[in-house]
């Protein structure tokens, strides 16, 4: 039976909207005209889709992270009832 408890967690939504908006930016902005959105010489759509997909992976990992902390805590403490 698959845990659906993760999809609750709002790091891991917020997490996954980065994620999949940062990679749209940024493909759109390394294949389509990156000469309309150029600021000093920067590629502006490109930067920011890098900036906002490693924001986002930010966020998925510390909701990863709080759902293994959680099954350790839960193996811990069943162990520790067995024994």
């Amino acid at each position: 039976m698959k845990d659906s408890s993760l999809f609750y967690d709002l790091r891991f939504l917020i997490g996954l909207l980065f994620v999949i908006y940062g990679v749209i930016l940024g493909v759109y902005g390394f294949l389509y005209n990156p000469q309309k959105a150029v600021l000093h010489g920067w590629n502006i759509n490109l930067w920011w889709g890098i900036v906002i997909f490693l924001f986002g992976l930010v966020f998925l990992a510390a909701s990863l992270r709080k759902r293994v902390g959680l099954a350790k805590m839960k193996e811990t403490s069943v162990s520790e009832r067995t024994h």
